[in-house]
């Protein structure tokens, strides 16, 4: 598996990890839901 270190910090993250996170963004919106 390969990892990328992300910029600015200590984190490394796998690439197929970070390419599913962004599929999955909306999610993680903070749209309101009321």
């Amino acid at each position: 598996m390969i990892y990328n270190k992300l910029t600015g910090t200590d984190l490394k993250v796998s690439e197929v990890g970070f390419g599913l996170w962004t599929l999955s963004t909306s999610g993680w919106s903070s749209g309101n839901r009321a």
